[in-house]
């Protein structure tokens, strides 16, 4: 997959490096590269950026990029992460598994509607027999850690386990990190050949043998390493 941004030359090719990182001292430019980002990880679907396969043709990424800048609050428990996770609960239950869930199901309704049966009310239990409305019915959490990393790392897992999104982009991230917990997560991506955009406003070290640098300096003059 290609990602073009019609107002800078460089072409982020994922077929070359799977890990792309911005380094922009131009602090509108900052801004606008991130917001164009923001936007797509939104669903919205803005004019100056254009994504491609590998022959070339238009592709749609908008909602299919996840946007992270709040390295407080990682959004595990959103509507999406959840979502997804339901879905992969039910594609990965054995049909054995199903069908206990379904009987156990079937006696809770037994004992509600007994329950129901003793109030005043003319009262009985609605019930369902698609098992992933059922598994809607949980709450599911998943379990983050205090540390950064770990939870950068996890963040990797789900995305392999669920493959809901193309590109995770993260904003001023290395700024968090020592060097050697980006190139921890470099490795981790690459191994995984998880799509990786950093956005950073501040020279870090150059990890060359993972990360492809695009620099765009104070006067917009523009670099690849």
């Amino acid at each position: 997959m290609k990602i073009k941004l019609d107002f800078i030359d460089s072409v982020i090719d994922f077929d070359i490096s799977n890990i792309y990182s911005f380094e922009i001292h131009n602090k509108k430019y900052l801004y606008r590269i991130s917001n164009l980002f923001y936007l797509l990880s939104s669903g919205d679907l803005p004019e100056e950026i254009d994504c491609f396969d590998k022959e070339n043709n238009e592709i749609k990424v908008n909602g299919k990029i996840r946007f992270f800048s709040d390295y407080f609050d990682f959004g595990f428990d959103s509507k999406k992460y959840l979502n997804d996770i339901t879905k992969y609960i039910v594609s990965n239950i054995e049909q054995i598994d199903n069908g206990n869930i379904m009987k156990t199901y079937s006696k809770l309704c037994k004992l509600i509607n007994n329950e129901l049966l003793k109030t005043e009310l003319p009262l009985s239990v609605s019930t369902d027999d698609n098992i992933e409305n059922i598994i809607k019915m949980f709450k599911y959490k998943i379990n983050q850690s205090e540390d950064l990393l770990d939870n950068l790392l996890l963040i990797l897992d789900l995305e392999t386990a669920l493959n809901s999104n193309k590109v995770l982009c993260f904003i001023n991230l290395k700024q968090y990190l020592s060097s050697e917990e980006i190139l921890e997560f470099y490795k981790y991506a690459s191994y995984n050949s998880i799509n990786v955009i950093m956005i950073e406003s501040t020279r870090y070290d150059y990890f060359t043998d993972y990360e492809k640098i695009i620099i765009i300096d104070q006067s917009l003059d523009e670099s690849m390493i």
